[in-house]
C-alpha cells in the first residue's frame, strides 16, 4: 500500500460511498441564467448611475444652502427700525406698574377692525416691556385687563371664551 501523501485522486474510506462524478448539465439552461443575470445587472447599474446623479444634484444644493446660510450667518440682518412707542414710559422705581394702561396703548395701535385675544396681546406686549419687569407679563393677567375694558365699555366681546377656547375681543364701533 503507498502511503496517503503519495496518492493521487480521492482518498477511499472503507464502508463509506463513494462520491460520482457530476453528470454533464445542458448548456442552454446554464446561458439562460446567465443571461437574466447580466440583465439584472445592467438595471442595476442604470439604477444606481440614476441615483449617483440624484445624489450629486442634492450635494450640490446642499453645498448652496450652507453656503448661504454661512453667509448669513457670517452678517446678520440689522433689525428694522421700530415705532417709538411713546406711550411706553417704564415706570419710576417707586412707582406701581399699570399693565391695563399698557395693554389700552397697545389695542390703541392695532386697526380698528383687527380682533385680538389675551395671549396675542401678551405676545405682542412682553418684547416691549421685558426690560423693566422682573418677569414676562402672562396672558392671564392680559385677560383680566381685557375683561375689565369690556364691562367698562371699551371694548365688545366678539366671541366668549370657554375653558377650551380663548375669548375674541374686538374695539367698540364708534355710534
Amino acid at each position: 500500500m503507498t502511503p496517503p501523501s503519495q496518492q493521487s485522486g480521492p482518498i477511499e474510506v472503507p464502508g463509506e460511498p463513494q462520491p460520482q462524478p457530476a453528470a454533464p448539465q445542458a448548456i442552454g439552461p446554464r446561458l439562460d441564467d446567465l443571461g437574466a443575470q447580466i440583465a439584472f445587472h445592467r438595471e442595476q447599474e442604470t439604477f444606481h448611475a440614476q441615483r449617483v446623479a440624484f445624489h450629486q444634484a442634492e450635494r450640490a444644493r446642499h453645498q448652496q444652502m450652507v453656503q448661504e446660510l454661512t453667509e448669513r450667518q457670517a452678517s446678520p440682518p440689522q433689525p428694522a427700525p421700530s415705532r417709538e412707542r411713546s406711550w411706553f414710559q417704564p415706570p419710576a422705581a417707586s412707582r406701581r406698574i399699570r399693565l391695563a394702561h399698557w395693554v389700552a396703548r397697545l389695542i390703541e395701535e392695532l386697526p380698528g377692525d383687527q380682533s385680538f385675544t389675551a395671549s396675542s396681546l401678551t405676545v405682542l406686549l412682553n418684547p416691549i416691556c421685558a426690560a423693566h419687569l422682573p418677569s414676562p407679563i402672562k396672558s392671564h393677567q392680559v385677560s383680566i385687563a381685557l375683561r375689565r375694558f369690556v364691562q367698562s365699555g371699551h371694548l365688545r366681546l366678539l366671541r366668549p371664551g370657554t375653558s377650551h377656547r380663548e375669548a375674541v375681543y374686538g374695539r367698540q364701533q364708534a355710534r
